[in-house]
């Protein structure tokens, strides 16, 4: 490969960067903004991780206060509000995709609701040639709590 095509490649991956963190600068704002002070979501994580149930997550300002994993076969269970994960919060899944933006991961795609700006859906693949290194983020839904 030449170096002009070096150049090119490198212009059209810092691109994609910026676009990137474009969108997660403006859905970081609007969720500043939108933010309600306790809410209520349903997030899942899946990866070569094995515990990809989902989770119905209560943070207040930005403390989680429950978290319960909810199993296929119906049953909740408890999770420790001290030991939760950080993409449980929507704080935490920003950090997720600022985090694979600022790595260089090879493919990042995500998405973000158009009117408090959290994100719905993260595709994150640190090295397209590696088997299993793949993360996906989901949230099914995010409830304004009273």
């Amino acid at each position: 490969m030449g170096s002009k095509s070096l150049v090119m490649l490198g212009v059209l991956l810092l691109g994609c960067g910026n676009a990137q963190q474009e969108k997660l600068d403006s859905a970081q704002q609007l969720w500043q903004t939108a933010r309600p002070a306790s809410y209520e979501t349903v997030v899942r994580r899946s990866c070569f991780c094995g515990d990809v149930d989902p989770y119905r997550v209560q943070i207040e300002g930005s403390t989680v206060t429950s978290a319960v994993r909810l199993t296929p076969d119906g049953v909740e269970t408890a999770v420790d509000p001290g030991e939760y994960q950080d993409w449980f919060t929507v704080e935490g899944l920003f950090a997720a995709v600022q985090a694979a933006i600022d790595g260089r991961v090879d493919h990042l795609a995500a998405r973000y609701d158009v009117t408090r700006g959290h994100p719905l859906h993260v595709d994150i693949d640190p090295h397209a040639g590696a088997v299993d290194d793949e993360t996906t983020y989901e949230t099914a839904r995010l409830d304004a709590l009273p």
